[in-house]
Formats: C-alpha cells, sequence, structure tokens
C-alpha cells in the first residue's frame, strides 16, 4: 500500500512518551505503530502482537505460570468452597518458586 498520505500532530508529553515506549517496545518505528494502531481503529485489522524476547519474554513465560498457579487455587476453591490444605500448600510452594527464579 503506497504511503502517499501525510498525517501531523502534536502530542501532549505523556502520551509522546508512551508511544515511544510502545514502538520500542514492540521493535517498530513511531509511524508504524500509529498506523496500526489507526488501522486496528478503523479497518479491524489486529494490532501486531508484541514479541517481548530475551530476558523480557522469560519473565513474562513465568508471571503467566504464576497465574495459571493462582487460577487453580481460584478454581479449587470456588468449586468446593474451601481447599485442601495440602493442594494449599504444593500451589503455593510452587507459586513462591516461581516467584523466586524472577
Amino acid at each position: 500500500m503506497a504511503l502517499n498520505r501525510y498525517a501531523r500532530t502534536r502530542l501532549p508529553e505523556d502520551l509522546h512518551g508512551v508511544l515511544l515506549f510502545e514502538a520500542d517496545l514492540r521493535r517498530m518505528t513511531v509511524s508504524r505503530l500509529i498506523r496500526a494502531i489507526l488501522a486496528d481503529r478503523y479497518r479491524g485489522t489486529p494490532m501486531p502482537r508484541t514479541r517481548l524476547g530475551g530476558p523480557a519474554e522469560a519473565v513474562a513465560r513465568e508471571l503467566n505460570r504464576i497465574g495459571v498457579n493462582l487460577n487453580q487455587l481460584a478454581h479449587v476453591a470456588n468449586a468446593t468452597h474451601s481447599i485442601d490444605r495440602i493442594a494449599f500448600d504444593d500451589l503455593a510452594k510452587k507459586l513462591i518458586a516461581a516467584l523466586e527464579r524472577l
């Protein structure tokens, strides 16, 4: 698609900082990020997924595992209106171990 139209705007400092941060996180230019945001909003074209890579991606995986453990605890507690102390201790140990790996 030809990029033959130009749009210019002024932004407050905080919004500009957020755009710079997200563009860097997504490894794209601010212009490309703004085009992706507008395409998502007006065309329904989904935003590209963010691939963190490196240590940040490892941290994200650990946080996801922690969330899964918490969800398991909540599911058991909600289903039974109580929780088995042994199961709770086991999941709590897994959660603590995952936190320590961060």
